[in-house]
């Protein structure tokens, strides 16, 4: 018992600050700043651990952003560098296909729609001169003859 009152009373006698040194510059700090900080780290943590998944990766819609063709007309466009595989064949750029040319889907209610065409891109339809849908392009050695809105 003596034990327990003398720690008792040497605790009650010391002096309450610390005895250490000073570690540098104080400085304020906001915990709402904090507090955003984390949790735009969790946000950013959480889409790169759980990514968005398709739960049916083949029945999302596609849409080549190639704009519908206002009027009717018929053009003549200089190409660089065909491909002989590719020269003497039509392409329709439209979203249904057309006998007797290689379909190009320029949009589509599932990717599942898709089969059998090639989808539209910005760069193939750049490459052989399309500029709206639907169109189709018969493609030379030099040159593509471009129908639009047909």
């Amino acid at each position: 018992m003596r034990l327990a009152a003398s720690a008792l009373l040497l605790a009650a006698l010391q002096d309450g600050t610390c005895a250490h040194p000073t570690r540098g510059e104080t400085r304020p700090l906001d915990l709402e700043a904090v507090a955003r900080a984390h949790r735009e780290a969790a946000r950013l943590l959480t889409l790169r651990i759980d990514p968005p998944t398709a739960e049916d990766p083949l029945g999302a819609p596609y849409e080549s952003g190639l704009p519908a063709c206002r009027a009717r007309s018929r053009r003549t466009v200089r190409l660089a560098d065909v491909p002989e595989e590719l020269a003497g064949r039509a392409f329709h750029f439209g979203p249904r296909a057309r006998d007797g040319t290689v379909h190009v889907v320029t949009s589509a209610k599932s990717l599942r729609g898709v089969a059998g065409g090639v989808l539209a891109t910005p760069e193939l339809a750049e490459r052989f001169g399309v500029r709206c849908a639907p169109s189709t392009a018969r493609v030379g050695r030099t040159e593509a003859e471009i129908d639009e809105g047909d």
